[in-house]
């Protein structure tokens, strides 16, 4: 029967498209008895699902158990179809998903309890009947109804789940301690409505947090986060870097130890994390070497400190980027690499050939030098195209100005507001800022194009008349 059966099954997925190796690999060592079940499964999957042969022997072999079906899994591979086109997927995503969990298609009983938290009564109190609710494929609605409560709509529910498909797979008690766990942090719980708030977005997001252990890593994560690092607005460091809820506390330990060896105070800690949480993404040995070549340029210890704690995306920036920009410096004739550096860090990870240079080149055409750039390195900072340009094309084109970008110096030029830079050059600020607008909106000529000719007057065609002649 097991050997007739197998025959049979793999006769239906070549039937329907599947490769007689694909059908082989996915009956091979299975050793039913009998494959009436998975046959009823397959036969409709194709007849009346869409699925291709090939797609059944991909979900036969990555689940054996469907092969080992009873005839009722017919009933419950309809139902998780029938819900997942219900949440709004094509045909092509609800395939896609079900390759990637074929498990959905069974019907099996959770060996977790189902309770309720406390934390979040609205889990188990949704409209739609709750995570038991009857005749409905028991993953697949268990997960819509957790997350609806918390306030994801049907079409995020559908992206997160062709984004991350083993959502679907996930217990719903583990669900729920997670949602559970997570509203106790101030700023996902509403005191005054006793639900959850912002974790929808969160889960939408990184819906993988589903799936994290309380115990084994979100309680250590938290307790790490508040006490060592001393994090006060810690709603903010998870959603900036949700995956410091589930990284190893020994490896989040080792970044804040390195950047202690840095100079950084106990005291800024906190607040350096809250405003660079992926800080915690960089490896260790990156961050010492970007600071040793800090060092090598002449960036004091000092100032070491206070560049890592004012810029710590500084320390994930790629060394060959920073060689570029250095490099760059040397070539326009700056000597003091460490002081330029230390006044305006960033210009580390600024792009040399669609930053650097193309500002550099606008100030030599308005008569400046390196001079005036070392006096002011911030003028690397400042947008070309809707800051630096704009003031210097108006003192240009104000009749009365007798002002330059060179005359003035870009200090005094690029600091003020725009309506401060108005006032400075004797304009209204309503003039430039009329000025302004035109100058970004305007899209410059095309490159390599001559504008049309105008047509020859009656004078230019009889002279050609008469060269021709």
């Amino acid at each position: 029967l097991g050997a007739a059966g197998a025959s049979e099954l793999r006769g239906v997925l070549e039937a329907a498209g599947a490769s007689s190796s694909e059908s082989a690999r996915a009956t091979a060592g299975a050793g039913a008895s009998s494959y009436a079940g998975a046959i009823a499964v397959a036969r409709w999957l194709v007849e009346s699902a869409g699925f291709t042969g090939s797609d059944v022997a991909q979900m036969l072999r990555a689940c054996p158990s469907l092969l080992r079906a009873n005839e009722s899994a017919v009933g419950e591979a309809a139902r998780t179809v029938e819900f997942l086109l219900e949440l709004g997927m094509k045909k092509g995503e609800m395939r896609r998903v079900a390759r990637a969990q074929p498990q959905l298609l069974l019907s099996e009983p959770s060996d977790f309890p189902i309770f309720d938290t406390g934390a979040c009564p609205a889990v188990l109190a949704t409209t739609n009947g709750g995570p038991l609710a009857p005749n409905a494929p028991p993953a697949v609605r268990d997960l819509v109804d957790l997350l609806r409560s918390v306030g994801v709509r049907e079409k995020h529910i559908k992206a997160m789940v062709l984004r991350w498909p083993q959502l679907v797979d996930i217990e719903v008690a583990r669900m729920l301690a997670v949602t559970d766990f997570l509203a106790k942090i101030p700023g996902f719980w509403d005191a005054q409505f006793a639900t959850p708030v912002g974790l929808g977005s969160l889960y939408r997001q990184a819906p993988w947090l589903l799936a994290a252990n309380v115990a084994d890593q979100l309680a250590p994560a938290v307790d790490f986060l508040a006490s060592e690092c001393g994090i006060d607005d810690l709603e903010k460091v998870v959603r900036a870097y949700p995956r410091c809820l589930i990284s190893d506390v020994a490896e989040m330990r080792a970044v804040i130890q390195t950047l202690r060896g840095f100079g950084v105070q106990d005291a800024d800690l906190g607040r350096l994390v809250e405003s660079f949480p992926l800080v915690f993404g960089l490896d260790p040995a990156h961050m010492e070497a970007v600071v040793a070549y800090w060092t090598s340029l002449g960036v004091a210890p000092d100032d070491v400190a206070r560049v890592a704690r004012a810029f710590p995306s500084l320390l994930g920036v790629s060394l060959d980027t920073m060689r570029f920009a250095v490099a760059f410096l040397r070539e326009i004739g700056v000597n003091n690499i460490g002081r330029f550096v230390t006044r305006l860090p960033p210009v580390l990870a600024y792009d040399v050939e669609t930053v650097l240079r193309p500002k550099m080149q606008f100030a030599v055409l308005h008569a400046l030098s390196v001079y005036d750039v070392v006096r002011f390195p911030a003028y690397f900072s400042y947008p070309l195209d809707t800051v630096i340009k704009p003031r210097a094309e108006f003192l240009l084109a104000t009749r009365n100005c007798k002002f330059t970008l060179a005359t003035l110096g870009l200090n005094v030029v690029l600091t003020p507001s725009d309506a401060d830079f108005a006032r400075l050059v004797k304009a209204s600020p309503a003039a430039y800022a009329d000025f302004k607008l035109k100058y970004t909106t305007t899209p410059p000529p095309p490159r390599g194009r001559q504008q049309p000719r105008a047509p020859p007057t009656p004078k230019q065609q009889q002279q050609q008349q008469q060269q021709q002649q």
